[in-house]
C-alpha cells in the first residue's frame, strides 16, 4: 500500500510534501524520503477527508495547516499521532467552508450549550450558542479566532469544552463585577437641558427598572444581537459573520432591537408614572438620547 503511494506521490512532483516542508521551514530531505513522506501527507489528507468528504478544501491547504501545528523535530512521529479527522474540519471552518461549520456545530454544540447553560442559568439555548459561535468563528482585532488555536493533539470534542468553560467563566465574572449603579454617572449628557435634567435625576431608579425590564420583553433574538453589539464589542461586519447573513440584514436586526427597546421602555415609563404633555415629551426624549450610552451597563445585568 504504501509502495504503491509512493509511486503515485513521485509521479505527481512530491507536490504535498514540498509544501508540507516549505511551511515547516526545513530543507527537503532526498527524493526516496520525499516520497514518502508525500505518501504520510496522501494517507493523513485521506485520513481528513473522512470527517468532511464534502469540503472543497485544498490537499496543499490542510498540510501547509498539519505543518502549522507540529513543534518538535521528529515530525513524522508527531504526524502520526495528530487527531487527523479533527483538524480537517477545523482547517475547513477556517476556510470559510459553511458546511463545516454546520457539521462542528451538530457534532458538538449541544452538549457545550448544555455546558454554557449550566454555567449561566440565564442563557437560553439558542444564545449559548451564539456565544460559543463568537468565541470560536470570530476573529479579534490582531488575533485568530479561538478555533485556530486547536493543535490536534487531543480530541476536539474536549478541547473545545475547555475553551467554552473558560469563556463562559469569564463572561459570568465580567457580569458579576459589573454594577449598574455605576453607569448612571457615565449617561450621554442632557446637553444643559434643566427640564431633561431633573427628569433624569428624578427618575433615575425607574428608568432603570423600566430599562431592564424592557430587556427582558425583547425577543431573545434581539437580546442576543444587543449583547453582541454593546457587550462583545461587535461590528456590523462581525455580526454578519457570527450568524452568516449579509452585514445589511444585521444593521436592521440592530437598528430594530435598539427601536423595540427604546419604545417598551417609553411604555412602560408612560403606564408607572402617569406623565402627559411635555414632560413626557421630554422623557420620551431622555429614553432616545441616553439608551445606547446606558445599554452597554444595563445588558451586563439587567436585575
Amino acid at each position: 500500500m504504501l509502495a504503491t503511494m509512493v509511486r503515485r506521490a513521485t509521479g505527481s512532483h512530491l507536490r504535498l510534501s514540498k509544501a508540507f516542508l516549505a511551511a515547516l521551514s526545513r530543507e527537503r530531505g532526498d527524493a526516496v524520503g520525499s516520497a514518502e513522506l508525500e505518501a504520510e501527507l496522501r494517507g493523513a489528507v485521506a485520513t481528513g477527508k473522512n470527517a468532511f468528504a464534502s469540503a472543497e478544501l485544498s490537499e496543499v491547504e490542510f498540510v501547509r495547516f498539519l505543518a502549522s501545528k507540529l513543534q518538535g523535530n521528529d515530525f513524522r512521529k508527531e504526524l502520526a499521532e495528530l487527531h487527523l479527522e479533527d483538524l480537517y474540519l477545523v482547517c475547513a471552518c477556517l476556510h470559510g467552508h459553511s458546511e463545516a461549520f454546520a457539521a462542528l456545530e451538530a457534532k458538538h454544540f449541544a452538549r457545550l450549550a448544555r455546558e454554557a447553560i449550566r454555567l449561566r442559568a440565564e442563557f437560553a439555548q439558542d444564545e449559548a450558542k451564539q456565544v460559543l459561535r463568537e468565541l470560536l468563528f470570530v476573529a479579534r482585532p490582531d488575533q485568530q479566532p479561538a478555533i485556530a488555536q486547536y493543535s490536534g493533539k487531543s480530541a476536539l470534542g474536549g478541547w473545545l469544552r475547555v475553551i467554552a468553560i473558560r469563556e463562559i467563566l469569564r463572561l459570568k465574572k465580567m457580569a458579576e463585577r459589573a454594577r449598574p449603579e455605576d453607569e448612571l454617572p457615565n449617561l450621554a449628557s442632557t446637553g444643559g437641558n434643566p427640564e431633561l435634567q431633573h427628569l433624569r435625576t428624578r427618575y433615575q431608579g425607574e428608568f432603570r427598572a423600566a430599562f431592564s425590564e424592557a430587556l427582558t420583553r425583547l425577543t431573545e433574538k434581539d437580546r442576543v444581537i444587543l449583547r453582541q453589539h454593546f457587550l462583545d464589542g461587535l461590528g456590523i461586519d462581525g455580526l454578519a459573520k457570527v450568524h452568516k447573513v449579509h452585514r445589511a440584514t444585521t444593521a436592521r436586526w440592530l437598528t430594530k432591537a435598539k427601536e423595540d427597546l427604546a419604545e417598551l421602555t417609553k411604555q412602560i415609563l408612560r403606564q408607572r408614572l402617569s406623565l402627559k404633555g411635555s414632560e413626557l415629551d421630554s422623557l420620551v426624549r431622555l429614553v432616545r438620547s441616553e439608551l445606547e450610552v446606558s445599554l452597554a451597563g444595563l445588558i451586563r445585568n439587567p436585575s
